[in-house]
């Protein structure tokens, strides 16, 4: 084993992986490299409230009717 990966989301059992990835470095003379991931839904996102009805009145049955022209034109080129 030459390389070691932690992966750490900096939680409270980090400093766990760390300890044991560091005494795994020792005991096999390996490079460890430290992934670190976030969780996206733990980030504060700025809500923008409901916006269903701001694009205007038809507008919604237009972009629906363009949708299923795309998909028709889609499943055709998936048959050929």
């Amino acid at each position: 084993m030459k390389n070691i990966l932690l992966c750490t989301d900096g939680s409270a059992f980090a400093e766990g992986v760390y300890r044991y990835g560091a005494w795994f470095a020792i005991q096999f003379n390996a490079h460890i490299n430290v992934l670190s991931v976030t969780d996206i839904r733990t980030q504060k996102v700025t809500s923008t409230g409901n916006l269903s009805g701001s694009i205007g009145l038809g507008a919604s049955e237009q972009l629906l009717n363009e949708l299923v022209n795309l998909e028709h034109e889609k499943a055709k080129l998936n048959n050929q």
